[in-house]
């Protein structure tokens, strides 16, 4: 190391960095952003997400049992799509049942479960349902059981996403306990109750509050119960990424999704590997209880590259990207640069797609990483 000659690092830099590298890097934020993330952007999930996926997989795993492809179009979800429909018509009568999204790792299932609840049924389920959205991909490292995170989760989806619905206001929590009052009012408390009716409200308070903590799963499901009747509200738990979880812990977030939507009176909605439902079809709890299963097609990834392309060519076009960033070429420059890498990856010589399809294993969203 003693005879490395180090002088020119202590010499100011005279050359900047490549004056293309922060709108490139806008370009890798916006355009190349994960669409299966809770804070994807709804324009970026309209304009890149593949609805056509390629109509052969030889490499898609084989599947015994009875399932529906998942066909998506621009607009809709086709038979998927009409079933979460018809469970929101507030004309029916609430509907109990669990559906399965299959697909291997990185195929698109959560990508496609932003896109449903942002684009293709945001209207529906904005007006007429309680979406609530459980992230099981930092599970591992919260250190709760599995119940406290289940709870945890509902908890803040519906404080964060439906507090305009005043499911946590007193008024609201008193008729999704009113079963409690009015034994309380009837029995052991009404001697409070006919001597100082306000003592007695300021006291069933504190009950429920403490309810709420000590008994949170049935709190959740008086609280979710009431909605549906007395809100008229359609309520879906979407349990995401517990595919990436082991066995042992899939079987018991599927247990539980059955045993929350039997008892709020609602839908469930898992992804799952194709693998974890083959397993646990005939042995497993999925044995137990009658499922609705979707299949997800993988889209190839040249039709994934070309989506978000175009989209960063619009975006550089329209300058939406240089009114952030000041650089120093003009857009015609920005956009034959871009051009070339396009060629590059999408051109004749289809040797680095292969090499990143081969290196991510199927998983699309590895090989955008290395693209990005």
């Amino acid at each position: 190391f003693k005879t490395l000659d180090t002088r020119h690092l202590t010499k100011t830099r005279k050359v900047d960095r490549n004056p293309l590298f922060p709108v490139i890097g806008e370009i890798v934020r916006r355009v190349f952003q994960d669409l299966a993330s809770e804070d994807a952007e709804s324009e970026v999930l309209e304009h890149c997400y593949v609805e056509s996926p390629k109509k052969t997989d030889k490499r898609t795993p084989y599947i015994d049992r009875t399932t529906s492809t998942l066909e998506v179009s621009k607009k809709e979800a086709g038979d998927f799509q009409k079933r979460i429909i018809s469970a929101l018509d507030t004309d029916q009568k609430p509907h109990i049942e669990v559906i399965l999204l299959l697909g291997s790792v990185g195929v698109g299932k959560s990508t496609f479960i932003q896109r449903f609840r942002k684009v293709l049924a945001a209207k529906e389920i904005d007006a007429d349902g309680i979406w609530l959205y459980l992230n099981f991909k930092h599970f591992s490292d919260t250190g709760l059981s599995l119940d406290q995170f289940i709870h945890q989760q509902i908890r803040e989806s519906i404080s964060e996403e439906y507090q305009s619905l005043g499911l946590d206001d007193w008024a609201f929590l008193k008729q999704a306990y009113h079963s409690d009052y009015e034994r309380l009012k009837r029995g052991p408390l009404q001697p409070l109750f006919q001597m100082d009716p306000e003592k007695f409200e300021l006291d069933f308070g504190k009950k429920v509050d403490e309810w709420s903590e000590t008994k949170t799963e049935e709190h959740l499901i008086k609280v979710l119960s009431t909605a549906i009747k007395r809100l008229d509200k359609r309520v879906f738990l979407v349990f995401d990424n517990a595919d990436q979880l082991s066995p042992a812990t899939q079987n018991s977030i599927f247990l539980a999704a059955e045993k929350l939507a039997e008892r709020i009176g609602c839908y469930a909605l898992i992804s799952m590997r194709e693998e974890s439902y083959w397993k646990n079809r005939d042995a497993g709890p999925l044995n137990a209880f009658h499922t609705t299963a979707y299949h997800v097609q993988p889209a190839s990834f040249k039709q994934v590259l070309a989506k978000r392309f175009q989209y960063a060519r619009n975006l550089i076009s329209e300058g939406a990207l240089t009114e952030e960033v000041e650089i120093n070429v003009s857009t015609g420059q920005l956009l034959e640069v871009f051009e070339r890498l396009v060629r590059t990856l999408l051109g004749e010589d289809e040797s680095y797609i292969d090499f990143i399809e081969s290196t991510a294993a199927r998983d699309t969203r590895r090989a955008l990483e290395t693209i990005a």
